[in-house]
């Protein structure tokens, strides 16, 4: 009878020796899960923040080279017509230009996925191993 208690003792032992073993290994995956969504949303954000500042360098530059382009229209309108309505015109025809490219960079950004897909896919992954293991 003492050799089945130990037997069962040492079973025990391995068991609970077991549990402990996943649960650091468990804490250890998810560590790793962690680090990886960090490192995968870092990318994304670098890459995008990259992107702003080139948008929006070239669009001082765009700004800039508009706003000469403007004044040519209405000096080249104004000799046809009165400067104030050659101005009227050619402003509201940039207006109108305008609004249709914020409306369609609002509508691209809007596209953007910023989710960690990689990460969701390892843990996915990771959640079919644990149920194997458990």
């Amino acid at each position: 009878m003492s050799y089945v208690r130990k037997e069962e003792r040492e079973r025990e032992r391995t068991f609970n020796e077991l549990l402990t073993d996943l649960s650091w290994e468990v804490r250890d995956l998810l560590r790793q899960e962690m680090l990886l969504a960090k490192n995968e949303m870092t990318a994304k954000l670098t890459r995008a923040a990259g992107d702003m500042k080139s948008a929006a360098i070239g669009g001082a530059v765009l700004h800039a080279g508009f706003f000469a382009i403007v004044a040519a229209a209405v000096l080249l309108l104004g000799n046809v017509l009165s400067y104030w309505l050659s101005a009227l015109i050619v402003g509201a025809a940039a207006c109108f230009i305008g609004y249709y490219m914020v409306k369609k960079g609002v509508r691209d950004m809007r596209k953007i996925d910023i989710t960690p897909r990689e990460t969701i896919s390892t843990l996915r992954e990771d959640e079919k191993w644990l149920k194997e293991k458990v």
